[in-house]
């Protein structure tokens, strides 16, 4: 989950240059996702794919290696 909050911010960055500029245009509050990023909020599947999709990212899963 690290890497992804990593790659989500550094995508956002790239793409709209500030967090703040990035939320202004997804209606998402600044707050709300540098919560996310310190791990006091947990975004439903709904809302993260949401974020991702907006910087051109998305989800998946693969089988977990034993």
């Amino acid at each position: 989950m690290k890497d992804l909050k990593k790659d989500l911010k550094s995508a956002i960055i790239q793409k709209y240059e500030t967090v703040e500029k990035w939320a202004n245009v997804n209606e998402v509050l600044p707050s709300r996702f540098y919560n996310f990023l310190k791990g006091s909020y947990n975004p439903t599947v709904k809302t993260l794919e949401s974020w991702l999709s907006s910087v051109d990212l998305e989800l998946s899963a693969k089988k977990k290696k034993n």
